[in-house]
């Protein structure tokens, strides 16, 4: 029986296998469905009704997928299948199909989110989802085309659906300068005119009588006469002399200072940036036709 259109990962297979848990042969047999990823499947595929199953047994997918190698498929969807169509008891009606190796990261996803996953899981796991149920969106078969607009649109839903913003606000310290007035003491010299008694030393004449004796018919007798002597005085006079002093003044300069304000930017998310590029890289490994598509949309 043709059950419908896989997405076939080849040789990729060896690294999947080294990047999630190996699902575990002795699991219950059963597909396991979530409202989650149902709601996603249904808003990329734009189908109402349309499920997702996981299953966890190893046994079950290869009884499934068979006889295509379980090992290489990753997920696949019946897209042709009538309401009623069922293989091994499963219904196939508007159903996606992913792999035991998806369960985990997937359970991962539906817990906690992409934050924190490994960036492959997530690429891997995400661009599965978004391939198969654009089987639905564009009821096309052509690997090449569904996978390429997969690829395409894989943003846009890792986003939209898988809870990544590309970008983040973050708050950071931006720095700014400042021109900063500051007052200084400024040190300046002047020459300072200032008064002195300067004291000198004079002689200064002044006359005295001095007596004299003489014989005037045959007596003694005393006369004067006036003498010019002198005399030493200390005398002053007041001299201007100039003297150099160090004064000071208050100017007013600026000085450049660097300062924080908090910002609130948008930065790039590392974690879309990785999930993206992973994304990117699985594509590329996939064997032809899945890596060589053009998204006509």
């Amino acid at each position: 029986m043709r059950k419908g259109v896989l997405l076939v990962v080849a040789a990729a297979a060896v690294v999947l296998a080294a990047v999630f848990a190996n699902p575990s042969a002795a699991a219950i047999r059963t597909w396991r469905g979530h409202e989650r990823l149902d709601a996603i499947a249904r808003d990329m595929s734009q189908l109402p009704d349309v499920g997702v199953w996981v299953q966890d047994a190893a046994p079950d997918w290869a009884a499934m997928v068979y006889p295509e190698d379980p090992q290489t498929i990753l997920g696949f969807v019946a897209l042709r299948a009538t309401p009623t169509a069922t293989y091994n008891g499963v219904a196939l009606y508007h159903r996606i199909f992913v792999a035991p190796i998806l369960y985990s990261p997937l359970s991962g996803y539906i817990t906690s989110g992409w934050e924190s996953a490994n960036p492959t899981a997530a690429a891997v796991s995400s661009l599965v989802i978004i391939h198969e149920a654009y089987h639905f969106r564009y009821w096309s078969s052509d690997e090449a085309l569904v996978n390429a607009c997969a690829l395409k649109d894989f943003p846009y839903w890792l986003t939209k659906s898988f809870g990544i913003p590309a970008s983040l606000l973050k708050e950071v310290q931006v720095p700014y300068t400042v021109e900063v007035p500051y007052e200084v003491q400024v040190p300046y010299e002047v020459q300072v005119s200032y008064a002195v008694k300067v004291a000198y030393s004079v002689r200064v004449p002044y006359k005295v009588r001095v007596p004299y004796k003489v014989l005037v018919r045959g007596k003694r007798v005393t006369r004067y006469r006036t003498v010019t002597r002198y005399r030493t005085e200390n005398r002053y006079r007041t001299e201007t002399r100039s003297r150099t002093e160090t004064r000071y003044r208050t100017e007013t300069r600026s000085r450049t200072e660097t300062r924080y304000r908090t910002e609130t930017q948008t930065v790039n998310n590392p974690t879309f940036a990785s999930i993206t590029a992973a994304a990117t890289a699985f594509y590329k490994s996939q064997p032809y036709p899945y890596n060589a598509g053009v998204c006509p949309y």
